[in-house]
């Protein structure tokens, strides 16, 4: 079926049923919509979906029964001018299958300059794709909008350059990318990675290793269990309520862990570090510049190895403390039969605090 033929702004049902179209009275005043004819999917076994997009929105809804279908409408803001009900009009979509690959695009502008004027214009028509089917491995990509995924339990992977990715129940590989903007995911299990230039990262309720990269966004992390590798440089972090082990790389923003059982070890440039471990105490922790402050559970009874060039320290007083001309440092171990462990501290500058 060609789904890229010309549609024209009157109230009426293409032949076919291909697509409604409707419009305000006066052109151009009101939003416009065209919505597309359902249109079905036939899926076998071992096939997957590519999507991509300039501007909207798509929507993936794994459904165990039923027949997959694809819906697919096309917005148009109010008090758009002229050029953006010309890119209104020629906006479509096209979906083909190639062997195992099924590839959903959107269509615009026939040249890389009219796809220039298209990205720089904030009045632009968007294509909304929302697709009920079992699922498949999928791939998905937008320069501008919103990827919503749910009930998914094969591998994603979505990425957007400036918009919002946002997974709920999902299972298997997960890979997100986005430069700017948000991506969060919710109760999910297997491995995921994530990676971002300076958008709000947020992960509650997973199972499994993820590795994350977020250069000058916010990260917030909860309940996640696993091992998790996390590089961050400018954006504040914080990890609460999660198991199994962490390594981290962070530049000057902040990090702060509360209530987690397992190892830690990082190094830190120029950001603070609080590190609050529940269990038996596995910290190893280097700073330049950055502050590090650990806590620890009552009674915890662990080995304490604390060394500073020029920073400060601040022990409990049970741990026998030590200056010469090039250092300080603390060591021993705190009192209590608690799970033990070690701590294990180090920086040049930055002040170490354990209690």
């Amino acid at each position: 079926m060609n789904l890229s033929r010309r549609l024209y702004l009157t109230l009426v049902t293409l032949p076919f049923g291909l697509a409604v179209a409707f419009m305000a009275p006066n052109a151009y005043a009101a939003p416009k919509e065209v919505r597309y004819k359902e249109i079905p999917l036939e899926l076998k076994s071992g096939d997957r979906i590519l999507i991509s997009g300039i501007r909207g929105t798509i929507r993936l809804n794994g459904e165990s029964q039923g027949p997959a279908v694809l819906r697919a409408s096309k917005t148009l803001a109010d008090k758009a001018g002229t050029e953006a009900a010309d890119r209104f009009e020629a906006l479509s979509f096209s979906m083909k299958r190639d062997g195992s690959t099924i590839t959903i695009e959107a269509k615009g502008p026939d040249t890389k300059i009219g796809w220039g004027a298209w990205l720089k214009s904030n009045t632009n028509p968007e294509l909304v794709l929302e697709l009920k089917t079992p699922a498949v491995p999928i791939e998905v990509s937008l320069h501008e909008g919103l990827i919503a995924v749910q009930n998914w339990n094969e591998s994603i992977a979505a990425s957007v350059v400036s918009g919002t990715i946002k997974t709920v129940k999902t299972e298997g590989n997960l890979r997100a990318q986005a430069q700017r903007g948000e991506v969060r995911i919710e109760s999910h299990k297997g491995p995921a990675e994530v990676d971002s230039f300076g958008a709000k990262l947020t992960v509650q309720e997973m199972e499994g290793a993820l590795d994350l990269t977020n250069f000058g966004g916010e990260t917030s992390l909860a309940r996640v269990q696993g091992r998790v590798q996390m590089l961050s440089h400018a954006g504040a972090s914080s990890i609460s309520k999660s198991s199994g082990s962490l390594e981290f790389a962070n530049g000057r923003g902040a990090l702060n862990l509360s209530e987690f059982d397992g190892p830690v070890r990082g190094r830190t440039e120029l950001g603070s570090v609080v590190v609050g471990v529940e269990g038996e105490a596995e910290v190893d922790v280097d700073s330049d510049k950055g502050n590090v402050a650990v806590r620890l559970p009552a009674n915890s009874g662990a080995s304490l190895r604390l060394h500073t060039e020029d920073g400060g320290i601040v022990a409990p007083e049970d741990i026998r403390m030590t200056t010469s001309s090039t250092h300080r440092a603390a060591v021993g171990r705190l009192p209590g039969d608690g799970p033990k462990g070690i701590v294990a501290v180090r920086s040049k500058t930055g002040a170490i605090r354990v209690r």
